[in-house]
């Protein structure tokens, strides 16, 4: 009977993934059919979107990653520029197969959620998360792109389910569901287990399972900062609560160190690539963007919404090295903020505006009907998320998984700037508490009948 089961769970996820890639591949179709109705347009998002063209362009042919002139080497990490190659590789340099990609890789977010919501927080909860993933607007509009923010999700999808069996391995057991049963009853708290016990075999394969399994979540969290790098400190800190969450240091603090290991080894190969003295000439984990990022979002006449006019205006690349450059533009941001703490503060909550809102605050998301499709959603998304956050108030490792990743990318995008896109890889791991939550209200509802008296 299991087995009939899970061959069913495995087609109905089946059928979920490929109706997510459907729609998506409809709302790609009109968003190309528009812009091939203007000759003078080739991407809704140009300043991006042609970065990661020209990179793609690039590697699918040989030439050197870098783009503008004077070159700037490192300026974007290389994980979605090559998608972008493999597309043109297999099917030319076309936009449409592009976007056509992109989908797919979207789609798959719903089978990744699915995982995760069946490992954290149970069965019931899966289905609700995944076919939320599968027709979540942002989602869907945002594969359409040819945008970082979907391979992005995806990577930071696959980060967060490495780091389940490692948190079991150190807190315990109790702290998921388990594949096969839900979590225990709600009020029931997952206390950290104390330093398991044990010699010989069963010692040496627990320590061995800390440590594989720490390489292997620094691993893919560095995967997903090669996609971008704003993910870089989450492994860093969640190996921090682990240490918190277990009453076994040593343990903790192997976890912890394999997560550092594994994420810098896996990132090595790009440092080495920029420290090459025709590339940066520096120790570089990431990119060399960070400093005008940041002064784009800490600047005298910053508002909290994106304008990298000043690159142009200052022509400070003109004079200066992108290495240069970059520190240039981190000084000046760190000053600014010094001398003006409180405008740090309200830009601050500009920019959570911008990122929580329901819909991006351009022009181009003026139809009433995209914006109300939108507004529901998100509506949803928060009621739903802030109900499966209460009934899982005493799951904390659970918490950190499923709410961390919007927390800290809300943190990130305070401090440079906000959009509603930079919220998008938050989403996913966010609706799996939405789905408990869409679940709790479902089932109470169908246990709920009105009295015989007072109907």
């Amino acid at each position: 009977m299991s087995a009939v089961v899970n061959r069913t769970t495995g087609w109905a996820l089946v059928g979920l993934v490929l109706a997510a890639f459907a729609v998506r591949v409809s709302v790609a179709a009109v968003v190309q059919q528009r812009l091939d109705a203007d000759p003078l347009r080739a991407f809704v998002v140009e300043g991006d979107a042609n970065g990661y063209w020209e990179l793609a362009q690039r590697l699918a042919t040989g030439r050197p990653y870098a783009v503008h002139d004077p070159p700037r080497r490192v300026m974007r990490m290389p994980g979605f520029p090559l998608l972008l190659s493999v597309s043109i590789r297999l099917f030319g340099p076309d936009h449409w197969a592009a976007r056509v990609v992109n989908c797919a890789v979207g789609s798959a977010a719903c089978a990744l959620v699915f995982a995760l919501a069946r490992a954290t927080a149970g069965r019931k909860t899966a289905w609700p998360a995944a076919i939320g993933v599968a027709f979540a607007p942002t989602l869907v509009g945002m594969s359409a792109l040819l945008l970082s923010e979907t391979l992005f999700a995806v990577a930071v999808l696959v980060s967060l389910l490495s780091l389940v069996p490692l948190t079991r391995s150190v807190v315990g057991r109790g702290a998921f569901a388990s594949e096969d049963a839900e979590l225990p009853p709600e009020g029931a708290a997952a206390d950290a287990p104390p330093c398991p016990a044990g010699t010989g075999r069963d010692s040496r394969r627990g320590w061995l399972s800390v440590a594989v399994g720490g390489l292997a979540a620094g691993a893919a969290g560095a995967l997903a900062t090669y996609v971008r790098p704003s993910w870089l400190l989450f492994p860093p800190l969640y190996s921090v609560w682990l240490i918190i969450r277990t009453r076994c240091a040593m343990r903790s603090f192997v976890a912890a160190a394999c997560i550092v290991v594994g994420l810098f080894g896996t990132l090595l190969p790009w440092a080495l690539r920029n420290r090459r003295p025709d590339v940066a000439g520096h120790w570089v984990w990431t990119t060399l963007w960070a400093g005008p990022s940041l002064y784009d979002g800490l600047n005298p006449d910053a508002t909290g919404a994106s304008d990298m006019a000043f690159i142009d205006r200052e022509g400070v690349y003109r004079r200066l090295s992108e290495y240069d450059a970059d520190r240039h533009y981190r000084t000046r941001a760190w000053e600014f903020a010094r001398r003006h703490p409180v405008r740090v503060v309200a830009l601050a909550f500009a920019k959570w505006k911008r990122f929580f809102s329901p819909w991006p605050l351009t022009d181009a998301f003026d139809n009433p009907l995209v914006r109300w499709a939108m507004g529901v959603y998100w509506g949803a998304a928060v009621v739903g998320g802030a109900a499966g956050m209460w009934r899982l108030r005493k799951r904390p490792e659970v918490l950190a998984l499923l709410a961390g990743p919007m927390a800290y990318f809300a943190a990130v995008h305070g401090i440079f700037v906000g959009s509603m896109r930079y919220r998008v890889p938050g989403e996913p791991p966010w609706l799996v508490l939405a789905g408990r939550g869409w679940w709790v209200v479902a089932s109470q509802r169908i246990r709920w009948k009105p009295s015989d008296g007072n109907a």
